[in-house]
């Protein structure tokens, strides 16, 4: 007998329809038309479960974790700290009010709970970018006003969520993530990053992506824990407990380093790294980061340089080594390279595409050499240089 309306269809059609639809909203709607449209939505529509941190979001996310058939399906977890209203990144006087604190407790409580999403994959942390200390004048104290300074609620926030996942209590087993973003992320030396906890749940990552905060407060203690985040913390605890399981690495910094701080992460190898982003690093005659990215020549498939530069001393001073130097040791030892791209901040575009067949004969190699010195004395020369994409396949 024909279907007589939209309930009626085969079950192959549904799950048909349901695969088309992406809109979360949509897919929850769905669940509403019939017996058969919710077991096929539901699935998709909880698959990927976002957190704000706003009384409603985070009741919901304490709702999700009551209902055992509903969290088993959360597979990725995204966790959004926005501004409150009428705050922006440069708000130098961000004080945690008593709505403010109560949100921070709940998130906290849902935070350390989960294990409570047995499949959970994933795990996206996309921070604030705000203040991280308030400075404020106080009452006048004998005709003078105290300058008084204290943590901003965005840098409470994220560091108390960093310790729920860490800390969620005894017995408690840390989710099995496979992959870890964590946006905005403020270089403090939190206690939890050296807990048995915390390199058990890197230990699992395979794909890894960080964007670190520079500290927006003055003050000498500024510049120092950023330089050992980077030279000391990000190697030791974030990167060194995924060197078997890594395949996919971004990193972000929103202030250079490589000459100062001198980070060195030539020392670290994944056997297993196919995919390589680097954002934000100065290289310089040590090496240090040339160092680590042709360490992985023999899998590395995909390598990104973005707003990447070469160190310079002075204004009339030349660089010790050209972007012809460094992109021609590129081509000597990344022997399974795929795809190259750099992007300076500039709009001109160079694009170059070889070919299997060329890459054979070895045609494509010259080919590539061709490309890359052309661009690389551009770059050498505006040191911003252009954007270069190179494709072999």
């Amino acid at each position: 007998m024909l279907a007589t309306g939209f309930t009626d269809l085969p079950v192959e059609l549904v799950g048909a329809v349901v695969d088309e639809v992406t809109s979360i909203g949509d897919l929850l709607r769905l669940r509403n038309v019939s017996h058969t449209f919710t077991t096929y939505a539901t699935p998709k529509a909880f698959s990927t479960y976002h957190v704000v941190n706003t009384r409603s979001s985070i009741q919901g996310h304490e709702n999700m974790l009551q209902h055992a058939d509903l969290a088993r399906l959360v597979r990725r977890l995204v966790v959004h700290c926005e501004a409150g209203p009428g705050e922006n990144r440069l708000v130098n006087r961000v004080e945690e009010d008593a709505e403010s604190r109560e949100i921070r407790l709940a998130l906290i409580a849902n935070m350390s709970r989960l294990f409570a999403f047995p499949h959970l994959e994933e795990l996206e942390l996309d921070f604030f970018s705000g203040m991280v200390w308030q400075n404020f004048k106080s009452s006048e104290t004998d005709g003078m006003a105290m300058s008084v300074s204290s943590p901003s609620k965005y840098f409470m926030l994220q560091t108390a969520i960093i310790a729920a996942i860490t800390d969620a209590g005894p017995g408690a087993v840390p989710p099995a993530l496979h992959t870890l973003s964590i946006a905005n992320l403020i270089p403090f030396p939190a206690p939890e990053y050296q807990s048995p906890t915390f390199e058990a749940l890197m230990s699992r990552i395979s794909n890894l992506s960080l964007s670190i905060h520079a500290l927006r407060f003055s003050g000498r203690h500024g510049e120092d824990m950023f330089a050992w985040f980077w030279t000391e913390m990000i190697p030791e605890r974030f990167l060194e407990p995924a060197h078997s399981t890594l395949t996919t690495l971004s990193l972000f910094t929103d202030q250079p380093v490589g000459q100062f701080p001198p980070i060195d992460l030539s020392w670290l190898r994944f056997p297993h790294l196919t995919t390589l982003s680097l954002n934000g690093f100065m290289l310089n005659e040590q090496r240090l980061v040339e160092d680590f990215v042709v360490r992985h020549g023999r899998t590395l498939e995909h390598l990104v340089l973005d707003t990447c530069s070469i160190h310079i001393g002075g204004v009339e001073d030349t660089p010790p080594r050209t972007w012809a130097n460094v992109l021609q040791r590129f081509v000597e030892k990344l022997t399974v390279l795929l795809e190259f791209r750099t992007f300076a901040p500039t709009s001109d575009v160079l694009q170059g595409t070889v070919t299997k067949e060329a890459r054979t004969t070895s045609y494509g190699c010259q080919y590539y050499r061709q490309i890359v010195s052309h661009c690389a004395t551009c770059c050498a020369q505006s040191i911003t240089g252009g954007s270069l994409r190179v494709s072999r396949c």
